[in-house]
Formats: structure tokens, C-alpha cells, sequence
């Protein structure tokens, strides 16, 4: 059965591709367009509650509503941070803070950041402007 399977697609490759080319122009052309999952921030719904409080944070408290992100440092053969792992990462972050790098409003670290099991540390990095 295969064999036989086989040979056809051989003898009508062309009749196989064209018939591929013009499924697939079909499904483009009778695709959803993407504006409706996408028109809100980050590509989530505007019926998710995070959706709807960065909204209400942007209309109502623009001078605060900013992006932020974090950095997580962890050692590389996953051990625990030693003090001189812990000094180096604040060190990382009043570097990344004195770049005065164009978006980034203040780049900190705390041991508050760093994870009960001692094997990773945040640095948190708030930016000026919108999310989005």
C-alpha cells in the first residue's frame, strides 16, 4: 500500500504541490485576523484582570504606571551565593543603575531579593514611561 501511495505522489508531484499552494492561500485568506487577540496589552484579552488594572493604573495614575523588569543572578552550577556571590551582584546592579541607560529610571537589589534557599537574587529594574 505504500509503495503504490508512493508512486502516485511521484507521478502527480505537480498536481500534489499545487494542490498544497492553493490550501494553504485558502486558509490565509479565510483566517481570523489577528487584530482581536492582539488589540490589547501584551496580546491578553481585555477580559483578564491584569489587562483591565494596567488599564485603570494607566488612566488614573500615569505618573506611576510604568514598565519594570527583573534580572534573576543565580550561580551557574546552581549553588548557594556566597557574600562575595552577593557583592558582585550589587555591584552589577549600582552598575547597571550609574549607566543612566535611556528607559531606566533605577536598577536596585536588596537581600530582601534573595531567595530562601540562598541560590538566586533579584535586581530589579524600573523603567520611565508606559508598558506597551
Amino acid at each position: 500500500m505504500s509503495r503504490r501511495l508512493a508512486e502516485r505522489v511521484v507521478a502527480w508531484r505537480w498536481y500534489i504541490i499545487a494542490a498544497w499552494v492553493v490550501a494553504g492561500a485558502v486558509l490565509v485568506t479565510l483566517a481570523p485576523s489577528l487584530t482581536g487577540f492582539t488589540s490589547s496589552g501584551y496580546g491578553l484579552p481585555a477580559s483578564y484582570q491584569s489587562t483591565q488594572a494596567l488599564t485603570i493604573a494607566l488612566r488614573d495614575f500615569p505618573s506611576v504606571a510604568s514598565a519594570s523588569g527583573i534580572i534573576e543572578v543565580n550561580a551557574t552550577d546552581n549553588s548557594v551565593l556566597t557574600a562575595p556571590d552577593l557583592q558582585k551582584i550589587d555591584a552589577l546592579a549600582r552598575a547597571l543603575d550609574g549607566d543612566h541607560i535611556g528607559s531606566v529610571h533605577s536598577v536596585t537589589t536588596s537581600p530582601l531579593f534573595l531567595a530562601k534557599n540562598q541560590k538566586m537574587q533579584l535586581i530589579q529594574v524600573s523603567m520611565t514611561g508606559q508598558p506597551g
